[in-house]
């Protein structure tokens, strides 16, 4: 019972966090904020997260968790390609951050801490990593070396753009996902034929 109790107070912490992230920047958030809105008392936030950076690392790795479920459920496109199903995951991506702007907000948000950027950069390659299995399961991929590294890399390129958009805009204006997109692509081509075979 107290076990319960106690990963239901973590959550409201977390999801409080990320209520106040829905308005301003991780740097303006102070824990006795976030006790404020909660309802927890301070001293009993600092037992589970001893420091605003621990709670806004765990907000990081809760944002990545649901934004990989999201990638997964992304529809087959209508044309199986290679590119087309890489896009549909890229598509899916998009429109999740531009749905949360307060994941935005934390990862591509100015004053973001180095805890925060390593779990985003785990999360994001945990993603590409995905991406990479499930092309791999759809397409023949005989004879392209280090596949999983150069969709990481490709999905890093394309998160640039995006970050760019985000400073510019507050958004992922539909300009720069086009360019996210075309960068991504237009990487692997550089190692990938344009056609390759389904799997049967």
């Amino acid at each position: 019972m107290m076990q319960k109790r106690a990963i239901e107070r973590a959550k409201l912490i977390v999801d409080s966090a990320i209520e106040l992230l829905k308005e301003r920047g991780a740097d303006d958030i102070s824990l006795a904020d976030i006790a404020a809105i909660s309802n927890v008392p301070l001293p009993s936030i600092y037992n589970f997260f001893p420091n605003k950076n621990m709670l806004f690392i765990e907000v990081a790795r809760q944002f990545h968790i649901q934004f990989i479920e999201h990638v997964k459920s992304a529809p087959l496109p209508d044309t199986l390609t290679w590119q087309n199903l890489y896009i549909s995951k890229l598509m899916s991506g998009f429109k999740f951050q531009n749905d949360n702007p307060a994941m935005m907000r934390l990862f591509l948000g100015s004053g973001v801490s180095s805890g925060v950027k390593n779990m985003d950069i785990e999360g994001s390659e945990n993603i590409a990593h995905l991406i990479a299995n499930e092309l791999l399961e759809t397409f023949n991929f005989i004879g392209i070396n280090d596949f999983q590294n150069k969709i990481a890399i490709s999905f890093a390129l394309g998160d640039g753009i995006l970050g760019l958009s985000y400073s510019k805009h507050g958004k992922i204006t539909n300009d720069y996902m086009t360019e996210s997109i075309r960068a991504s692509i237009s990487y692997l081509r550089l190692y990938m034929p344009e056609f390759l075979d389904v799997r049967n």
